[in-house]
């Protein structure tokens, strides 16, 4: 739902991060006032909130802050560079550490509203990027009105170390305990 504000985070030495969204809400807005003219009669399609990025902005600034030639490259160029790790990047809800939640939990609230802003009603489903969040978030994603939590059959639950997780099984239309059901995709679309 919105963009790293590459001239804040450079103005601030890569020490905070900062996003933009009012560039592009406008056309984003128009875009989806005119989807709208069908998809609610039809009702095939359900409003679905992704994340306000696809990026771990924790890790990437550290790795700005350390020099990183590829990641600089890419920063210059107002694109976010991949990591040496898979994913190290994309993995927006991973954690480091547990004092990490609650800002989390602030981007996840974050995303939901600027989701509402732009299409002028709630997400009723929500995606981790990379399926990983940790169950603590949800919360946030119920008081934000979210119905479905999509993901695979596990879900990867943060443990401090990347790409080490916890799995925890899920099925199609499990209920968990504030009242969110799961729905796990039956086919991955993506490359990764």
């Amino acid at each position: 739902m919105a963009n790293p504000d590459f001239d804040k985070i450079r103005a601030s030495n890569f020490t905070e991060f900062h996003y933009e969204n009012s560039r592009r809400l406008s056309k984003i807005s128009n875009h989806a006032n005119n989807l709208k003219c069908g998809w609610k009669e039809v009702q095939w399609f359900f409003s679905l909130s992704f994340t306000v990025e696809h990026l771990n902005y924790k890790r990437w600034l550290k790795v700005l802050q350390q020099n990183n030639k590829a990641a600089h490259f890419c920063f210059d160029w107002n694109a976010t560079y991949s990591g040496t790790g898979d994913y190290s990047f994309m993995e927006a809800y991973d954690w480091d550490s547990t004092e990490d939640i609650p800002e989390q939990k602030s981007v996840i609230a974050d995303g939901l509203n600027i989701f509402k802003e732009t299409f002028g009603e709630i997400s009723r489903s929500f995606i981790a990027p990379c399926y990983n969040w940790d169950p603590s978030v949800e919360v946030v994603l119920k008081e934000h009105g979210v119905e479905w939590i999509q993901g695979l059959r596990s879900q990867l639950i943060p443990t401090g170390t990347f790409d080490q997780y916890t799995y925890l099984r899920h099925t199609f239309g499990e209920t968990n305990s504030l009242g969110i059901k799961y729905n796990i995709r039956i086919a991955c679309l993506s490359r990764h």
